[in-house]
């Protein structure tokens, strides 16, 4: 048996097939269609899944209103703790190299020669996944590190497949 919450009413049936309908036709849909039509990707940014048991046709327009309200304040809360944990990610490699040349290495080009050594049984050629598991893939730091280490990864692998 199918819940409640997600059987449709015949106006919910109507407006959701006067909606296909208009984009058929590709006329604009109105403010209301625009609020059904992003719901789902709005909700998947905001809380990184799809609502599976929300019927957004039996919603009032306030009630789309209120709730993209409520996923923009948290995708902003999502954005800022992103920022927070990449640049906590930036230092802790930042710290990797800095105690890899205390540990003597000398310069960065042989403490990131170490560390690529260090994860070659781990990672392989995949620098990428290399950085992206460092949580720096995507910041510009990450980045800059990422054209650093590239050559390095790429040395280490025929190194590997030499012997």
């Amino acid at each position: 048996m199918i819940p409640t919450h997600y059987m449709m009413n015949e106006l919910e049936r109507y407006e959701r097939n006067e909606l296909n309908e208009k984009l058929a036709l590709g006329q604009e849909p109105t403010h209301r269609e625009s609020l059904i039509l992003l719901y789902s990707d709005f909700h998947k940014d905001a809380y990184g899944f799809r609502p599976r048991t929300v019927n957004v046709y039996a919603m009032s327009t306030e009630a789309l209103e209120e709730d993209f309200a409520e996923f923009e304040r948290v995708c902003k809360e999502n954005q800022e703790a992103d920022a927070i944990a990449e640049a906590q990610a930036d230092l802790a490699f930042q710290t990797l190299i800095a105690n890899t040349i205390q540990m003597g290495a000398g310069d960065e080009a042989t403490a990131l020669r170490w560390i690529v050594e260090g994860a070659y049984d781990e990672y392989g050629f995949d620098y990428e996944h290399f950085l992206w598991n460092q949580g720096i893939a995507y910041s510009a730091y990450g980045k800059a590190m990422a054209k650093k280490i590239a050559p390095i990864f790429g040395q280490v692998y025929a190194a590997q497949n030499a012997a």
